[in-house]
């Protein structure tokens, strides 16, 4: 059962408040699933990014800067540096 609003403002509204603040969405298009049965590319980025222990923006992201040969993208440094303090 879901929780009864008592004119709090929700946990997941407050933290889409503050995404909504703080970062800027980038959308690319990848290729649905392949007719002959092998994975999608979305899938294959996801399984790249968790072999490396990374979420899949930043792995993107870092594949980025790599292709570039510069720090190009920082959207995640915060969240980086947060995740590496613990």
């Amino acid at each position: 059962m879901g929780r009864v609003s008592r004119g709090f403002s929700s946990s997941t509204s407050t933290k889409n408040d503050w995404n909504a603040k703080t970062y800027t969405r980038v959308f690319i298009s990848i290729k649905r699933d392949k007719p002959d049965g092998k994975c999608s590319e979305k899938e294959r980025l996801i399984e790249l990014a968790k072999a490396q222990g990374k979420s899949t923006s930043r792995y993107i992201i870092d594949a980025i800067n790599a292709y570039a040969g510069e720090n190009v993208l920082t959207i995640l440094d915060n969240d980086s540096k947060k995740k590496k303090a613990k």
